[in-house]
Parts: structure tokens; sequence; C-alpha cells
């Protein structure tokens, strides 16, 4: 068995998945595209993508200490309570379409939780 008979397949191997993580990469490219023009969706003209945002701001801001259980795969709590700190955020995104002018809003919420010690 020369070299050339198996490193010939094993290339042919690694060149098909390299084309495979290409176009996966293309597509969720692609479909990050289409979903950024969705959710920037005048709702008065109706046209995808028209929203530019003019003003971004924080709106609403809390933090808080609460308890909390480490729960297993089945979805089961184990273990003791632990005390996690919550900090909510709730945001505010002015959009103005580049189109009919029209202006609108949009708010957002995100909650962190980090475990409070050891």
């Amino acid at each position: 068995m020369d070299f050339g008979a198996v490193f010939y397949p094993l290339l042919l191997v690694c060149a098909l998945f390299g084309v495979i993580l290409v176009v996966g990469i293309g597509f969720s490219y692609l479909w990050l595209l289409a979903l950024d023009a969705l959710a920037r969706t005048c709702p008065q003209c109706r046209k995808r993508g028209a929203g530019n945002v003019t003003a971004s701001e924080v709106v609403d801001s809390r933090s808080f200490i609460t308890w909390s259980q480490s729960r297993s795969l089945s979805g089961s709590r184990t273990g003791r309570p632990r005390q996690v700190r919550v900090t909510e955020k709730s945001y505010e995104d002015h959009y103005e379409c580049r189109h009919c002018g029209h202006q609108w809003t949009k708010t957002a919420k995100e909650t962190e939780r980090t475990p409070v010690g050891p």
C-alpha cells in the first residue's frame, strides 16, 4: 500500500467536511440577515429592514438576590439552595423608517443570573 492510496481518500473526506462547514456558515449568515430584516420591519409601510435605530436607552434596571436550586438533566432539583444575584434590565430602542419616516419603539428585557459566594 502506497502513500497516495491512503492520503487521497482522507483528503476527499476532509474536503467534504470543509464544504459542509462553509455551506453551513453561509446559510447561517443568510438566516441571520433575514431575521434582522424581519425584526426591523416598519409597522406602517411593512417594508422589511427599513428601520434604523435612532436611539437606544436603558429604561429600568434592578438587581436583587434570591435563592435557587440547581437542576439535574431530568429537571429535578438537586443539592441545597444557593444565593443567586439577579440583574434585570429593560431596554428601549427607537426606530425610524427609511422609506415613510414612521417612528416606533421596541422594548426588550434582559435577565442575568450569577451565583453569589462559593
